[in-house]
């Protein structure tokens, strides 16, 4: 996950308190080492601290550990020039956290 201190805490207590584990990544290259270590059930990107691209998502998609997992983007704007595939689902800022709770939950 990668977000501001004070969505990422908010978001750390929402997701913990339904039982699920909450981890930070802080850039891209640290975001593929740390997945490499562990699968995480749902992968959740803010656009405004990595930079989503079609690459970004087929290195995902290829990775044999986390071909499966489902992602979230956390979208900063305009749907349109995001790089986002169809088929990768997305909150648009602001959001309220039940929102990216209930989608989590669906993808899984």
């Amino acid at each position: 996950m990668n977000a501001d201190t004070h969505i990422s805490d908010l978001l750390r207590g929402k997701f913990e308190l339904e039982g699920f584990e909450f981890a930070t990544i802080d850039s891209q290259n640290t975001s593929m080492q740390a997945l490499e270590l562990e699968c995480p059930d749902i992968i959740i990107l803010d656009d405004s601290k990595v930079q989503i691209s079609q690459a970004l998502f087929a290195a995902f998609k290829q990775h044999k550990g986390l071909a499966s997992v489902p992602i979230i983007l956390l979208k900063h704007g305009a749907v349109a020039d995001s790089g986002v595939q169809a088929d990768i689902p997305f909150v648009l800022m602001p959001f309220r956290p039940s929102h990216l709770l209930d989608l989590a939950r669906k993808q899984l």
